[in-house]
């Protein structure tokens, strides 16, 4: 035992530092792998900080579970140090016996302070404010650390008083159960990694519920007291809501009272004609509305179907019957109805329309009016009708949307129609002209979504089931938390990009003379944040306001998701999975659409110099706004900063591009998604347009040209590029910290790994690029542009917004190819197998979870079929396609779904720079906060990225076609590659063109050029790689001849090889002939044991080369 674990009981753990085995072993945990400290930074902070760092540690780890799992996964980590984690477990015992920190009060608090927050299960058991979770985090896993031998004790006297009221008691015992698993989760954490490094006792099932214990009481303790005030607030303002909502309703009633009774009167003193034509309506109306919604047995049917009859004059009979009160599949109401009957019986008068000559068009007789001019008097029309039968915009525009419906058809896209721009009234479709002058609430793009909706809805077989297919494989594309910690991230960065430009635009709006925006611009920058928290309870007002007053229009917004685009139409079973697993997703979306669409019409009430406060206490109606605040710019404004944008009214190139592209996926299952590579088309649109709102005078260039539709005024346009051309500083000082050593979408974090921000980042990506570029430029190393194919991939991932599913042409290419070579290659089946994971992605949770509880079930597989089964098998066709497809399942020991060499476990894919194996490092940390984590980088790593070097382009130009001599080959490179550059750097001559200089001096060298640089290091890989395969190759070839069995695999992939090559079947079938048999399959069924077949398929191989001297067997 060394000297200072046994000094730590009589001494502070910070005066430990004077002892010389205590600094040996801060540097090696400091270095290890767990951090990756280098010499100069350990030497700089000194011991004393060393020291200090560590303690901070602890402290994490005894409050954060996120940093004891990675505890426990370092220490697990067969690819670690060794060394490192002996110094850990050392360091760790001293910890636990030395008498205190000695790092003083406020220092601890500080560290133990900074745990808690950033830790998940703070937020977890958040109850509106969450103090309960705060408070009771702090209890729980203080009182774990400072009296864990006396809790047993502590545990009788620690009861809830019965006098807390019942529903605090349900808010405290909520953060209770969360705080019990979680804690008992990072206890036990806690708890194994002490065992695995030898210096705590085993960690038993009585240990996990004595800690789980210990978080249920001090969460349920504490949170009953905080959860009670976090609970009345909470409820608080939902009563707020509700009293407010039940005031509107009141002032309403009587209004609506009056409405009923005019409506009534209307329908009974209607013709015959007319109620025939108005029963129509509404009967169309409860059809597709029916329809949409997914109501069994809901169709879209023919005017002389008799069901439809039978429907028609069931309506008719309830409409003219005050007492009938009948219920709607649609959802609306019977005062709805006759609304909408009545309604239209008075525009049958008023447009004087002859109702005995068959279909009237109401629609068609508006919009006529209009392109005559009589506009006042068709405004005058619409709004007496509406008012007089107390009739919503949306409900009203229900009238139009069952025209849609009766004429048989889904309305095509039209010309968009901005508010105010000059409207060519010839070629808009009628129901784009009301929508253009406010008379409807639904435009062509709304009708033909409602209407396709219900017409999928209405139908069933094969292609339905395709539909819906299609729409869950997407789905699950997006279903793990890391996806919704990913759009949350993204959101967020949107809304501080938001806030700047309100910033930008205030300066803007000051220089040409409006100083109005520079005193308001603390408001207007804060608005969205309010709305997501201070002023939470108005933004739930404005959006239950909207619920109830426009359906259609909140369907719209905050149903749904970033990155969901379609299934939400559909009913069938597929779909509804599809929606389930996303609803975290739409939930985190619709929270923040809240905060923005209230933050909108805030700035528009403080521009027009008035409070949207004091409007809302009024009771007046959503579309009754006063006169320049625009609802629909709000709506737009929610769904921009969430990027889910519909680009309804906009008719720039990427707009109609963007609709066009979600119609088509929409319609037909996997063209667009699959075969296209863009599953996300929407999300697709709405990045590039982001990215261009972002570009400094490109994108007012692209808005100018109409390729890109900005926004309609100078003063933001101008701001979000103002924000633009900071955000691209930005990019190029972090390009700077960068120095090169990662790329432009990553930084290094404290452990000296990299932390790839892409899918984070979203259209913030393109000034991370931009400036790494002029960074790069400007200190004489590589960029993209440098080389056309690097400069192609990296604009596809910058522009295509989510790097795993943006811009993928991969299955059609490799159709196209398979084709041209009469045959199914390798790269056809990688990319079907890669196609149908997507139907397994959810699994990919269980696969993250299991891998961080146990090390050898993490990681990434390897997926190359390596045809090493223990019996005779003949075919392997299909089998990587299967590994591809199966690979997001989790790896458990009790069912293996991929090759395993032990029936237990997967087999760990490596890459030759670090000598960690893929997805090995704290796999769940990506469900939990978006971020896939990495291990350290290696030198080589840094290096090759400086240079602009890619590990899987130079690998790839000296791979091998044997599966088997690619595995072992990487794991051997990857273990042994790093250190060889290590020595090579600095030690060793680095080329004859140099004489004697190292590359060190070569790197450091003013005179050699970075080309010349970037060449030697990727020469010396190349080599290194080229050499190491030779010497696996050989021993294979040595296993071959001494135990064929053992080398299965390898005698298996060569034979595989070769028959997949141009004419290698029909020469091994000629082979087989030589010896009997008429074709190589059959000569290998005569196979009775493994030995046999292998020495069958090498027979073979042997006379193939004498049949075809020019096609030998390589």
């Amino acid at each position: 035992m060394s000297t200072y674990v046994q000094k730590a009981p009589d001494s502070s753990f910070i005066n430990l530092v004077e002892d010389n085995d205590f600094k040996r072993d801060l540097v090696s945990f400091f270095s290890g792998g767990r951090y990756k400290y280098t010499k100069d930074e350990m030497r700089e902070m000194g011991f004393e900080n060393l020291t200090k760092d560590f303690i901070e540690h602890m402290r994490a780890q005894s409050v954060n579970e996120v940093t004891a799992t990675k505890d426990l996964n370092y220490v697990r980590n067969k690819d670690f140090n060794y060394k490192g984690k002996q110094a850990f477990g050392r360091l760790t015992q001293a910890w636990d016996n030395s008498k205190e920190a000695g790092t003083g009060f406020f220092d601890g608090l500080g560290d133990f302070a900074e745990g808690v927050v950033t830790a998940p299960s703070t937020y977890l058991g958040f109850a509106s404010f969450g103090l309960g979770k705060v408070g009771a985090k702090v209890a729980s896993k203080g009182v774990q650390l400072a009296v864990r031998a006396g809790l047993k004790e502590t545990l009788k006297k620690n009861v809830l008083k019965s006098s807390i009221a019942r529903q605090s008691v349900k808010d405290a015992g909520t953060g209770a159960v969360t705080g019990a698993a979680v804690s008992g989760f990072q206890g036990k954490q806690q708890g194994v990694t002490r065992e695995e490094l030898g210096v705590g006792p085993e960690y038993t099932t009585k240990d996990l519920i004595l800690d789980s214990t210990i978080g249920a009481v001090a969460e349920g303790t504490f949170g009953a007291a905080t959860g009670y005030i976090s609970g009345r607030i909470g409820r608080g303002r939902a009563k707020k809501v509700e009293d407010v909502m039940l005031e509107r309703n009141t002032t309403f009633k009587k209004q609506a009272e009056e409405a009923a009774k005019k409506s009534l009167g209307t329908i009974k003193a209607a013709s015959d004609a007319e109620k025939k034509q108005a029963m129509n309506i509404v009967a169309d109306v409860e059809d597709i509305l029916s329809a949409r919604a997914g109501v069994r047995g809901a169709k879209i049917k023919g005017r002389l179907d008799p069901e439809r009859v039978a429907k028609g004059r069931a309506i008719l009979n309830a409409m003219s019957d005050p007492k009938a009160n009948p219920e709607f599949s649609s959802g609306l109401s019977v005062q709805t109805m006759r609304g909408i009957a009545a309604a239209s019986v008075d525009l049958m008068r008023d447009l004087k329309l002859d109702t005995k000559s068959g279909d009237i068009r109401i629609t068609e007789a508006i919009a006529n009016k209009l392109r005559d001019g009589d506009s006042q008097e068709v405004f005058t029309i619409l709004k007496n009708v509406k008012d007089k039968y107390g009739l919503s915009k949306d409900e009203f525009s229900m009238i139009y949307l069952s025209e849609v419906s009766r004429a048989g058809q889904t309305l095509g896209f039209q010309s968009a129609i901005k508010r105010g721009a000059k409207i060519n009234l010839d070629e808009a479709s009628d129901i784009d002209i009301l929508f253009s002058k406010g008379a409807s609430s639904i435009s062509s793009q709304d009708a033909q979504e409602i209407s396709a909706a219900a017409v999928r809805n209405s139908k069933s077989g094969a292609y339905k089931f395709l539909q819906d297919l299609d729409t869950m494989r997407i789905s699950f594309m997006t279903s793990q938390p890391a996806t919704t910690m990913r759009n949350i991230t993204n959101v967020s960065i949107l809304i501080g990009t938001d806030m700047v430009d309100q910033v930008n635009k205030a300066i803007y709006k000051g220089i040409t003379g409006d100083a109005s925006q520079i005193k308001t611009f603390i408001p207007n920058m804060t608005a969205v944040v309010r709305g997501l928290s201070f002023n939470n309870t108005e933004a739930k007002l404005l959006r239950q306001i909207m619920l109830e007053e426009m359906p259609e229009q909140s369907m719209r917004l905050y149903n749904q998701a970033m990155r969901l685009e379609v299934g939400m139409e559909s009913s069938g079973v597929l779909a509804r999975v599809g929606r389930f697993v996303n609803m975290a997703n739409t939930l985190s979306d619709s929270v923040f659409k809240e905060g923005i669409f209230y933050g909108n019409l805030e700035r528009q009430f403080r521009d027009k110099g008035m409070s949207m406060s004091d409007w809302l206490r009024t009771n007046t109606k959503l579309e009754d706004l006063p006169e320049g605040i625009d609802l629909n710019l709000a709506v737009d404004d929610a769904n921009r900063l969430t990027m889910q944008r519909d680009f309804r009214g906009a008719d720039s190139v990427l707009a109609s591009t963007t609709r066009g592209l979600v119609n088509l996926n929409r319609k037909v299952p996997f063209l667009v998604s699959a075969a296209a590579g863009v599953p996300f088309p929407r999300y697709l649109g709405n990045h590039l347009q982001t990215v261009s709102d972002y570009a400094p005078i490109l994108g007012e260039m692209l808005h100018r040209s109409g390729l890109t539709e900005g926004a309609k005024d100078d003063a933001t346009r101008y701001a979000r590029q103002a924000t633009g051309a900071m955000m691209l500083f930005a990019g190029y000082q972090i390009a700077k910290d960068r120095d090169g050593e990662v790329d432009y979408g990553s930084i290094k974090n404290e452990l000296g790994a990299k932390e790839d921000l892409k899918p984070l980042l979203g259209a913030a990506m393109f000034h991370m690029y931009l400036g790494d570029q002029a960074w790069r430029k400007e200190n004489g190393l590589p960029t993209s542009f440098d080389n056309t194919d690097q400069l192609k991939r990296d604009l596809q991932d910058v522009l295509g917004g989510i790097p795993e599913f943006s811009f993928d042409l991969g299955i059609p290419v490799a159709i196209l190819d398979a084709v041209a070579k009469q045959k199914i290659t390798p790269d056809l089946e990688k990319k079907f197998g890669d196609f149908l994971s997507t139907f397994t992605m959810p699994g990919a949770i269980a696969r993250d979870l299991i891998g961080q509880a146990d090390y050898d079930q993490a990681g990434n597989p390897y997926t190359r079929e390596l045809a090493i089964t223990d019996d005779v098998k003949l075919d392997y066709s299909g089998a990587e396609m299967t590994n591809r497809a199966l690979r997001m399942l989790p790896d458990v020991k009790s069912r293996q779904y991929l090759q395993s060499f032990n029936d237990e476990t997967d087999i760990a894919y490596y890459d030759f720079d670090n000598p960690v194996a893929r997805g090995k490092v704290n796999p769940a940390l990506k469900q939990i906060t978006g971020r896939t984590a990495e291990p350290p980088l290696t030198s080589l790593q840094k290096e090759m990225s400086r240079y602009n070097l890619k590990n899987w382009q130079i690998y790839g130009s000296t791979a091998t076609k044997s599966a088997n001599v690619d595995l072992v080959l990487r794991e051997r490179l990857a273990k042994s590659m790093y250190k060889d550059f290590e020595n090579w750097k600095s030690k060793a001559p680095a080329s004859k063109k140099y004489g004697e200089m190292t590359y060190d001096e070569i790197v450091a060298s003013d005179s050699i050029s970075n080309l010349d640089k970037s060449n030697l290091l990727e020469g010396w890989i190349t080599k290194k790689i080229r050499k190491e395969r030779e010497q696996v190759e050989a021993l294979f070839d040595s296993f071959v001849a001494e135990s064929p069995v053992k080398a299965r695999g390898y005698i298996r992939n060569n034979y595989i090889i070769y028959s997949k090559d141009k004419g290698g079947k029909q020469n091994l079938n000629t082979a087989a002939q030589t010896l009997g048999f008429n074709t190589a399959d059959e000569y290998l069924a005569e196979s009775d044991t493994i030995s046999d077949e292998l020495t069958r398929r090498m027979k073979l191989l042997a006379i193939v080369p004498n049949i075809r001297e020019n096609e030998p067997y390589d």
